[in-house]
């Protein structure tokens, strides 16, 4: 008795677990048509959308009642994501062994990055963040200004070739943060004014000059 009740336990489970990733999917499709590339949900959200879409995928695959109506097809779109999982780790493996194939061990690392990883936070204020933003595999490390927008963590501005940034300051009268210790690549660190809005920054030009001045910064280069 008790071993049936597992059993069925287990085929409920399986059940669940699939439908659970098919909402799952609708929610990652949702995203990728309706939430811009470099804006995204709080708290993580998404991540975990993602994270929750594949381990029901993966664990639903093991645990799928024989008697399931369409259980041989929902098998099969199951084990694409069993087997491409088990193929990233061979790619892994393969890379790391021999260094002819040192890219097939990037590829996987790269795709985990990139729908699975949270992008790195580097410092706060009190109504804005700067962030990490993903530029693809050929794209060059930026950041971004983000401010909370309800469920949304909304990219204001992306600062191209910015690294990173320790701490900043902002100045919403100038619509204008002062970033300290940015990262640009070059062998010291700079403190840089940028933008909020463009216009508005430009708008105060003669006032942020006078705030570079004072502060030892440069000023962003989106100005014409």
């Amino acid at each position: 008795m008790i071993v049936k009740h597992g059993k069925h336990m287990k085929m409920q489970l399986g059940k669940y677990l699939f439908v659970m990733h098919l909402i799952g999917m609708f929610f990652c499709f949702f995203l990728l048509l309706f939430i811009p590339y470099d804006n995204h949900l709080r708290w993580h959200l998404g991540y975990i959308i993602v994270w929750v879409t594949y381990l029901s995928a993966i664990i639903s695959f093991f645990l799928l009642p024989m008697g399931m109506r369409f259980r041989k097809w929902v098998k099969r779109y199951l084990g694409v994501h069993v087997f491409g999982s088990l193929m990233m780790v061979i790619f892994y493996i393969v890379g790391r062994l021999w260094d002819t194939f040192f890219g097939l061990a990037a590829l996987p690392l790269l795709m985990i990055g990139f729908t699975m990883i949270p992008c790195q936070e580097y410092c706060r204020s009190e109504h804005y963040s700067i962030k990490e933003i993903k530029s693809g595999i050929l794209g060059f490390p930026t950041v971004g200004l983000y401010q909370n927008n309800g469920l949304i963590e909304e990219c204001l501005q992306r600062y191209d070739f910015v690294l990173s940034v320790k701490r900043m300051e902002e100045y919403d009268d100038l619509s204008a943060i002062i970033g300290y210790d940015c990262d640009n690549g070059s062998e010291t660190f700079r403190t840089i004014i940028f933008p909020i809005d463009e216009n508005k920054f430009k708008e105060h030009l003669v006032d942020i000059k006078k705030l570079a001045e004072k502060s030892n910064a440069e000023i962003w280069n989106l100005l014409d």
